[in-house]
């Protein structure tokens, strides 16, 4: 199976393809779950792949008490999708006054094969996809803890999630509740990357729109583990609206210029691409920052000023 095509980004997919990366078992089931575009049905193919054809892993999670314990991913994979399974065969089930309703529609349906073949016979007018379709009860709220589902145009599921879709056999090794997406949050991994200090990239702003930054591998943290897989970078603070974690640190460039800031983006690598656009407004400012990291500006910071108060006149 071609694991390279559960890569978001598209430019770290290509290197991985050029430099003949070989994901390792965790690695590629951890693609899978996190590819933005794959179906539920994908994505179960996937993983019965991995689990036939690549060799079983012992995973690290914690107990209830915090202590680490090693778990076979074989045994996780297939429970994910059973699971996964009665899950949404749980969704679309008719009981008695449960309601559906999908985002961007005041509708309300009385079973899930109404909603469903609405959202089909109406995709002209939906406009932005997917559509996060949820179920209720009359005389409630409609909770997201009842679960959802994205649907595509088309109609393919890409995702059903549903609170405590938990897993037996990882409660039996743990004795604590782990849902899918907890689960993968233990393994997040590193990978080879194709961007060096100065890139500008992007990372999503709160409309899902790409944000640019300046990409940079300088990390400060205590713990080398902690961020691993995740991206640094400046962007210009207008405020930015962006869905980041924003660590200041003492830096030059911070310190100097205080439009500047220096943020760990909630992007992994694997999502983070080359941004193609061009450089408007307030984003202009990236590329002074972009040669200072290129050291282009060969640690002449009064240059690097200059360019940024040029800018501004």
């Amino acid at each position: 199976m071609n694991i390279y095509k559960f890569v978001n980004s598209r430019d770290v997919r290509e290197y991985h393809k050029e430099i003949g990366y070989k994901y390792s078992p965790s690695e590629a089931a951890w693609l899978v779950y996190m590819c933005e575009d794959s179906t539920v049905q994908e994505r179960h193919e996937a993983w019965r792949w991995i689990i036939d054809n690549m060799p079983d892993e012992m995973v690290q999670v914690y107990t209830y008490e915090d202590l680490p314990v090693h778990i076979s991913l074989h045994r996780v994979l297939e429970e994910f999708i059973e699971r996964e399974k009665e899950g949404l065969q749980f969704f679309i089930a008719d009981l008695e006054s449960k309601i559906f309703t999908f985002d961007r529609n005041d509708s309300v349906f009385s079973n899930w094969n109404n909603c469903y073949n609405f959202i089909k016979q109406n995709e002209k007018e939906i406009g932005k996809w997917p559509v996060c379709v949820r179920y209720g009860y009359i005389d409630s709220y409609f909770s997201l803890k009842n679960g959802y589902m994205l649907i595509d145009k088309g109609g393919k599921i890409r995702r059903i999630q549903k609170e405590r879709l938990s897993e037996r056999y990882i409660y039996e090794k743990t004795r604590t509740y782990l849902s899918i997406a907890e689960f993968f949050m233990y393994m997040t991994p590193g990978f080879p990357s194709p961007f060096k200090d100065g890139d500008i990239v992007y990372c999503w702003g709160e409309k899902f729109e790409k944000v640019p930054m300046v990409y940079t591998t300088h990390k400060e943290t205590h713990d080398s583990d902690s961020d691993q897989g995740m991206v640094y970078g400046y962007v210009i603070d207008d405020p930015l609206e962006c869905y980041v974690c924003e660590y200041y640190y003492e830096n030059h460039l911070s310190n100097d210029y205080p439009g500047i800031k220096f943020i760990l983006s909630l992007e992994h690598i694997s999502g983070i691409e080359y941004y193609r656009g061009e450089l408007k407004g307030k984003n202009k400012f990236l590329d002074p920052i972009s040669k200072w990291l290129r050291e282009e500006y060969e640690n002449d910071l009064a240059q690097l000023l200059n360019d940024f108060y040029s800018m501004i006149k």
